[in-house]
């Protein structure tokens, strides 16, 4: 209230003071650095020389349509080409994903590394440009990596190593201040590979065309730079965050320290760094209790930067499981050793014993035996509580473990160590409270001075009672990594309601691994395959060209992808691995992705001929000419051969394909009336699924028998228009693709050189009800197996009739007509 205006009722302003609005009409962003110039005079006739040693760099957006270049850092200020920008980087992120290598060449060529290293590392760069770059990197130069890593992180193929040789993650005594994620893994895992940037590529190059490079150190570099300068603004409170608010300033960078992290380029040290920026009173040896510094997980994050923080985290615990089975593996190569020493001593002893050959055999029986049989006797061991109950006689042989008794103890402590570090545990922790990491440490953060501690600080400055710390604490790296998590997640949950439905699974799925580590050790000790250093090679290579067949899994089909599907399946056949592990062929998978790929195939196919029939041209004759339908015979034609040479590498593996049995008989008609692909289409795959195998040939099913009898009777209704143009005579059946069917029903009742009964009986049936399956071919003789047929449904009918009371002089059959 002014003075002037004190007396009044209506506040207003004097008349000599006016307001003034300025109104933008042009403006242009001055460099944030001015250049440096050194200005000379050389003479007055030669006239002035300036040099600028260092110049200050920009990166320009330029725009057709007005023939204008802006400076990136103003779009800020345009929200129309802020969006359209944002837009056209994430199409171009589109455009190179599921390994495009041919198109991310040519985005390279249009957006070079240094407009990338520029753009990643300015501070001034609006939100979305900065979200849209960061990922435009990830997609064109990490992503293929990233992508192999993911797709190959619950698979262990561990090679028998020195490296490997005393590893052990579960001893209490090597414990540190850190988890257990720390050293080198010694499993066979993806490598990465890339190639400098090609601008002209020929279609011979497309199909071995590499990830563009980068320099990945100075990347990495600047990524642990930046993780540093944006954590340490977030923790004091910056007001002008980097991108303008908190997901801007946090997700793109951890998005990319994340794709590096499954990439491999972090090293154990960046790894350190980056969780004491999580969790400084965790992992921090200078972190002072009773301080105010803080971390990642203590101040207010979005819930984007939230699901970035819960990928790392997951990620470092897959690293954690990978250390975890390589030190189990290393234990059982030294105790699998020790165990085979010792049922060695005891078979020799009992051979230079003399006892009677029936006690002989039943001591020996052990070593007669299969070795995964072998296996389950030897750990069948009991626990030291269950030793003392007596055993009669006939039970020994199948109740007492032969092992000695000091394996038994090594293994069972060695289990012991395993649950109690894997183990939750029955008593409360701090785990299910919500406590700061200070009370961890020994230090309880709630205990208040007493009056006389305050009245004294009245008086006297002194300093505070210096803290008792728990020097264990640094010696519980793995139990700290887990309680951080547990806690954070919790915090996370009661702090805020979540919006994101991604987010809530992620953290779900992150709390869930905290308490199921025992469970999870299981789980990827069935994905877990051990084999000989020697194999290593061939495995690297298998493993190459198996990502580029994950790559396509998602693709639509075109003549390089084609090209590049044939060449990996026949690299994959030609390695020695195929048939000398077919185990470790069913643990990777290689038959399901296979198996995808040609269902994607045949379904697009199969959308294409319907969307041709729907919109193609009418003939003069009144077919439907199709337009546009690429022909997939080739793709199914590969993948058939490997699948057929899959189904042959062992018994196990033939029962994994049994699996697909129904899909491949949906899709049996295909390419039968080509016999030169004979081996090479799904219905061979089909019955290669069973072949030679009781046990799958008496699960087959009536309603997949059925099947193959409706495509024989389609046989005997319609001759063979091929062979009928090449002047062969109309016999009224199919021979062509007929035989093949009766191929199938053939392997379907005959196993190894005998007759299943089961599948015999069932075939009858179903020809039975089907008559036109045999045809005008079949006939011999005689009237013919189709006037059999006849017959026998008469009779049956007639028997039905007399067993109902009807009078005999109406039966049908001549057979009871001649034999009343």
């Amino acid at each position: 209230m002014l003075r002037t205006s004190a007396k009044s009722l209506a506040s207003y302003c004097p008349p000599r003071l006016t307001v003034e609005k300025m109104y933008p009409v042009h403006w242009a962003r001055v460099p944030n650095d001015c250049l440096r110039t050194t200005a000379l005079k050389l003479s007055d006739v030669r006239g002035w020389s300036v040099l600028c040693d260092d110049p200050v760099r920009m990166l320009m957006v330029y725009v057709p349509e007005k023939d204008m270049s802006y400076d990136i850092l103003e779009l800020i200020e345009k929200e129309e080409l802020l969006v359209f920008h944002r837009q056209t980087l994430d199409l171009y992120c589109k455009l190179a994903a599921h390994g495009n290598q041919r198109v991310a060449h040519l985005l390279c060529s249009h957006v070079d590394e240094d407009q990338i290293m520029y753009a990643v590392k300015n501070h001034y760069l609006s939100g979305p440009m900065r979200q849209g770059l960061h990922d435009f990197l990830i997609a064109v130069h990490l992503q293929t990596h990233a992508y192999s890593r993911q797709t190959t992180s619950q698979e262990y193929v561990i090679p028998l190593i020195t490296e490997l040789t005393g590893k052990n993650v579960f001893d209490p005594d090597c414990e540190d201040r850190y988890p257990k994620i720390l050293g080198p893994v010694v499993s066979i895992l993806p490598e990465m590979k890339s190639e400098p940037l090609k601008s002209q590529i020929t279609k011979d190059m497309e199909m071995k065309l590499l990830p563009p490079k980068i320099n990945f150190e100075a990347l990495k570099l600047h990524v642990m730079t930046a993780i540093r300068n944006t954590t340490d603004n977030a923790v004091m409170s910056c007001r002008d965050l980097i991108g303008g608010n908190n997901c801007n300033h946090f997700e793109p960078l951890l998005k990319l320290f994340d794709a590096l992290l499954l990439i491999g380029l972090i090293t154990d040290e960046d790894i350190i760094e980056v969780l004491k920026l999580i969790q400084p009173a965790a992992f921090d040896e200078k972190y002072l209790p009773g301080t105010t510094s803080k971390g990642l997980t203590d101040i207010e994050l979005s819930e984007e930067v939230k699901i970035q923080l819960c990928n790392i985290l997951d990620h470092m615990c897959d690293i954690q499981l990978r250390h975890r089975i390589e030190s189990m593996v290393s234990f059982c190569e030294g105790f699998v050793a020790d165990l085979q020493q010792d049922q060695c001593r005891r078979y020799m002893d009992i051979k230079q014993t003399d006892m009677p050959p029936a006690e002989a055999a039943k001591r020996t029986k052990e070593f007669r035996c299969p070795p995964k049989e072998q296996m389950f006797r030897l750990l069948n061991c009991k626990t030291k509580e269950d030793r003392t109950n007596m055993l009669m006689d006939d039970d020994v042989e199948y109740d007492q473990c032969p092992m000695s008794e000091s394996l038994q103890d090594q293994l069972r402590d060695y289990c012991g160590i395993i649950v109690e570090k894997l183990g939750c545990q029955s008593e409360p922790t701090a785990v299910d409270k919500v406590l700061p990491f200070d009370s961890l440490i020994g230090i309880d953060p709630e205990e208040e001075p007493s009056w006389v501690d305050n009245f004294a600080r009245l008086v006297i400055s002194m300093p505070p009672e210096p803290k008792k710390l728990d020097l264990s604490y640094n010696k519980k790296g793995t139990e700290n990594f887990r309680v951080m998590i547990v806690q954070t997640l919790r915090r996370w949950a009661c702090e805020s309601m979540i919006q994101s439905n991604e987010l809530i699974r992620k953290m779900f799925k992150l709390l869930l691994r905290q308490y199921t580590g025992v469970k999870e050790l299981m789980d990827g000790m069935k994905q877990t395959y051990v084999l000989h250093d020697r194999n290593r090679q061939d495995v690297e290579n298998f493993i190459v060209y198996l990502m580029q067949i994950r790559e396509l899994l998602n693709v639509q089909f075109e003549t390089c992808e084609e090209a590049i599907l044939k060449r990996g399946l026949w690299q994959l056949m030609n390695n020695r691995i195929f048939f000398q592990h077919p185990d470790l062929m069913r643990l990777l998978c290689v038959h399901e992705n296979v198996m995808s790929i040609m269902m994607n195939v045949l379904t697009a196919q199969q959308s294409a001929v319907s969307a041709a029939e729907h919109d193609g041209i009418i003939a003069e004759d009144g077919t439907v000419v199709q337009t546009n339908v690429r022909d997939a015979s080739e793709m199914v034609v590969a993948c058939s051969r490997f699948l057929c040479y899959f189904c042959r590498t062992s018994r196990t593996n033939q029962k994994a394909m049994f699996e697909h049995l129904s899909f491949l008989l949906d899709n049996a008609t295909m390419l039968l009336a080509r016999p030169s692909l004979r081996g090479s289409v799904p219905l061979d795959v089909a019955y290669s699924s069973f072949m030679d195998n009781n046990e799958l040939a008496l699960a087959l099913k009536e309603e997949e028998l059925d099947k193959v009898t409706v495509y024989l009777s389609r046989c005997g209704l319609q001759p063979n228009s091929e062979l009928i143009n090449k002047e062969y005579p109309d016999i009224g059946w199919d021979p062509v693709e007929g035989e093949r069917y009766i191929d199938f029903l053939r392997f379907c009742v005959w196993i190894n050189g005998e007759n299943v009964e089961e599948n015999a009986n069932l075939v009858i049936r179903l020809l039975i009800r089907r008559p036109e399956c045999l045809g005008v071919a079949l006939k011999g003789e005689g009237q013919g197996l189709f006037a059999a047929f006849k017959e026998a449904i008469a009779l049956s009918q007639d028997i039905r009739a007399l067993e109902d009371g009807e009078d005999p002089q109406f039966l049908h059959s001549a057979v009871l007509k001649e034999h009343p």
